[in-house]
């Protein structure tokens, strides 16, 4: 999106945001992001400052579970399905792209019966668990 590098397209933007914030009773809203990542994002191109005069205040979240997860739960889960046969692992698809010493779930060969599971919700991780006994 080379357009969001456009300096004129990010202060129309911002103008555009400071205008639909202005009609609110209560200033600065706040948004949390929960991904490391667009964290690192805001900060380097330097918004944050610049949202906040437009009226939003960005809060640092949590982190999103490939930012905060430790890859000894990554390898973890690797040597679980890459050795217990029979077994589903179910996880978030990003989950399985994350590199480690021992490779990624992307690349794992499971065990006998066993296969890594992409799921999109943990409502979706129940109901694949009650459908797997």
């Amino acid at each position: 999106m080379k357009e969001l590098r456009d300096r004129e397209v990010i202060h129309s933007l911002l103008k555009t945001i400071a205008q639909k914030t202005a009609a609110l009773p209560t200033l600065p809203i706040r948004l949390m992001e929960v991904c490391g990542t667009h964290t690192m994002s805001i900060h380097r191109h330097g918004l944050r400052p610049l949202l906040l005069e437009a009226g939003v205040e960005m809060l640092s979240g949590p982190g999103c579970p490939v930012c905060i997860t430790p890859d000894a739960y990554h390898e973890a889960a690797i040597k679980l399905v890459s050795s217990t046969p029979n077994i589903i692992l179910a996880t978030f698809g990003d989950m399985t792209r994350v590199p480690t010493r021992l490779g990624s779930l992307q690349t794992v060969v499971p065990a006998s019966g066993s296969e890594v599971k992409i799921v999109y919700s943990p409502a979706e991780s129940v109901t694949l668990a009650k459908a797997n006994p």
